[in-house]
């Protein structure tokens, strides 16, 4: 059985997807329902660089992820529960053979194997750094109070806590 290289984009006549992710389309600009040769479409990206486009119809233009497209063209519909993972952990490689429907654990299993769960200095929230973690660490074990530590490095005495009981930073 030979395999399928495209794919119809549901809801979006006109469209296609093929198996590497790229996009492509048969509409004319400017000419309702008139249909020309295939042509690729160009993608965009998020700033996590993630590739979308946006498609028309009805005289709307909507933005989609590329990587739920594939799924959605080649597979069928998102189960309940699940959401779009990539087997590799680089989210900006939407060939087919790289993504697959999954659980919110499955896909934090991946991030957390291909080191790109967003834990520590890459959580964009973090206000300290994993120095600042061992130091802080450390004169714990040394005796030092929570409260004079947290005011040392300008975070609360909670913080201080969950990185004591590593709840927080426990990866290190």
């Amino acid at each position: 059985m030979a395999i399928q290289e495209y794919a119809e984009v549901p809801g979006f006549p006109g469209y296609r997807v093929r198996r590497d992710g790229s996009v492509w389309s048969c509409l004319v600009r400017g000419h309702a329902g008139y249909h020309g040769p295939w042509r690729r479409r160009s993608l965009s990206t998020d700033a996590r660089g993630r590739a979308f486009v946006n498609l028309s119809r009805d005289g709307r233009v909507y933005r989609r992820r590329v990587s739920r497209l594939m799924l959605l063209a080649f597979i069928g519909p998102c189960p309940p529960g699940q959401e779009c993972c990539h087997n590799n952990g680089d989210e900006r490689d939407d060939s087919l053979d790289n993504l697959r429907w999954d659980t919110r654990e499955a896909n934090c299993g991946d991030k957390r194997k291909h080191g790109t769960l967003p834990v520590g200095e890459r959580n964009g929230n973090a206000v300290l750094v994993a120095g600042d973690v061992q130091q802080i660490r450390a004169r714990l074990a040394a005796g030092e109070l929570q409260a004079t530590v947290a005011t040392l490095f300008g975070v609360s005495r909670a913080t201080i806590s969950q990185i004591a009981r590593r709840v927080t930073w426990k990866h290190l």
